[in-house]
């Protein structure tokens, strides 16, 4: 049953890739001929676009895998031959479960962590190459953060999540009789065991709402304590949200709890979305098996196309389903995960309907 499987899959995907990767080529090639770009780099960028195709390409080869391995065991009469033994048909296809799931962990680890990190690669390899310069860019970039819930605003001069930050401002507000309560600037700044640490500098005290400082301390090397904000998560909070894993996405609802309804219906459901999604391998996988079991070949050729609409209207409920939870619709939780359970619990009602 697992190679039955596999066959077929590998087939799949590499014809699936192979026709996005014409796609890509037609969206992108004029860019690189313009720019005079070399092989290399025009190949580099297309290889570094294939994990993020992979998740689009993945459920539906496993469902036409699926498929193809039921028509052939139809066509052979294994079907058959697996009743006739008193055989279940779900005990006998755990090996394509257990794939279907080790293809769903796949799934989400390109989804949250090699696609997202391809991706990026491949726009500033683009970027680079049509720019036409092959200077490289100074590291960090002029970033300002308010930390809504801290009542805390962050200035950067230069700011690298993964870095030394340089120009750095901190400014303490207190409430609307105290507007300031105390101000730090400083040359260069370090985030490391969980603490700040500045370097050169000047921290103002303002006493009794003053609107000037009353007072001003010079410092080499200070440690302000109370400061929890992260670079990690000043730069998630700041980035698109399709640029954002699911832990990013929980770490800014967790951290910014008081954003504004909007954003957070946008970023829980996204991040509702994100979890589940890997489940579409196991939901083709159902269909294709609960789908394609007939009696005669053309049963089990109607399955086939009775199973690829199912799963495209997946596809279509879920995209819904996520528009409603960012515009208010729907709560974020259940636009997220509706789609998903519902059609694994149909999946698994037809096949055991025709097991």
């Amino acid at each position: 049953m697992a190679r039955s499987f596999l066959h077929p899959l590998l087939g799949c995907v590499a014809g699936f890739c192979i026709l996005f990767l014409i796609a890509d080529v037609f969206n992108s090639l004029d860019e690189f001929l313009e720019a005079r770009a070399s092989v290399v780099d025009a190949l580099s960028y297309y290889l570094l676009l294939v994990p993020r195709n992979l998740v689009h390409v993945v459920p539906m080869a496993v469902l036409l895998a699926v498929s193809f391995m039921m028509s052939g065991l139809t066509r052979h009469r294994e079907i058959t031959a697996i009743r006739g033994a008193g055989l279940s048909i779900g005990r006998v296809m755990m090996p394509v479960w257990l794939l279907a799931a080790l293809l769903a962990g796949a799934l989400f680890w390109l989804n949250e962590s090699l696609g997202p990190r391809c991706l990026a690669r491949a726009e500033a390899l683009k970027e680079r190459v049509t720019r036409g310069d092959e200077q490289p860019r100074p590291a960090g970039v002029c970033l300002a953060y308010r930390n809504r819930q801290a009542r805390r605003d962050w200035f950067f001069e230069r700011f690298d999540p993964n870095g030394r930050q340089y120009g750095l401002t901190v400014k303490q507000l207190g409430d609307a009789g105290q507007p300031v309560l105390w101000e730090l600037r400083a040359r260069e700044a370090v985030y490391a065991d969980g603490r700040w640490t500045f370097l050169g500098g000047s921290r103002w005290r303002y006493d009794n709402g003053e609107l000037l400082p009353t007072a001003e301390e010079a410092f080499e090397t200070l440690t302000e304590p109370g400061l929890d904000e992260r670079p990690a998560d000043i730069f998630s909070s700041l980035r698109p949200v399709h640029e954002l894993s699911a832990w990013q996405i929980a770490r800014v609802l967790w951290l910014e709890r008081d954003l504004p309804s909007s954003t957070s219906r946008l970023l829980a459901t996204t991040m509702w979305y994100r979890l589940t999604m890997p489940l579409s391998c196991l939901i083709a996988a159902l269909y294709g098996v609960g789908m394609s079991l007939g009696r005669e070949r053309a049963g089990a050729l109607r399955g086939f196309g009775l199973a690829v609409g199912c799963v495209v209207l997946y596809y279509l409920v879920s995209q819904v389903s996520v528009l409603l939870g960012r515009h208010g619709g729907l709560p974020p939780l259940l636009a997220g995960i509706l789609p998903a359970a519902g059609f694994a619990v149909d999946g698994l009602r037809r096949l055991h309907r025709r097991r």
